[in-house]
């Protein structure tokens, strides 16, 4: 999940709620030099974090979704079957955020004046990419010569600038904080 997306999204709005939990997936592989050294890259796709607020005259919805590459290295500790492992490298984040903001007309009477302001609806996107880091330890159990469990648990820095001549100012960044379980395939010896 996502750091806080509440923070990120709703501001200085104290009605503001955000959710930046859920599922996601990852995909990668790892080269081990040794049995205890290795290489690893993988791709992982956070669930979107959302938030939603409203104020005087105003609600909005905000999104953000982010690609997140990784490249790692990795020690380990076999032990028969099982081998205990911490990994730490760099993230290499693409995230999108988008926000639409619905303002509701507001009516004012000065000096016996009545005027009404309309209202709308108002749309911010921006892309960003950028360089963070990664730290991570886990387990994995082979059930057989090809096949593993494992469950890891980590933390990643997700940072990234506004992409150039995309018309948008600004930064992205927010920390991932992860568990994830599945399997392993063995390729090779």
């Amino acid at each position: 999940f996502l750091r806080d997306p509440a923070v990120s999204g709703c501001g200085d709005v104290s009605d503001c709620t955000g959710d930046g939990s859920g599922f996601a997936y990852t995909v990668g592989g790892a080269f081990w030099f040794t049995r205890v050294i290795a290489f690893e890259a993988t791709y992982m796709r956070p669930s979107k974090a959302t938030a939603t607020g409203q104020g005087t005259n105003f609600r909005f919805e905000s999104s953000v979704e982010a690609d997140v590459l990784t490249l790692a290295g990795k020690i380990g500790i076999p032990a028969g079957p099982v081998r205990v492992y911490g990994k730490g490298g760099a993230t290499r984040t693409w995230a999108t955020s988008f926000t639409t903001q619905t303002n509701d007309d507001v009516t004012q009477t000065i000096d016996g004046v009545t005027t009404t302001i309309p209202g709308g609806v108002t749309e911010f996107g921006m892309n960003t990419e950028g360089w963070g880091w990664i730290v991570a330890g886990g387990l994995e159990g082979w059930l057989n010569r090809t096949v593993a469990i494992y469950a890891e648990g980590g933390r990643a820095a997700l940072k990234g600038e506004a992409i150039e001549n995309s018309g948008a100012e600004g930064s992205f960044d927010d920390a991932l904080t992860y568990i994830a379980v599945g399997l392993k395939v063995r390729i090779g010896r």
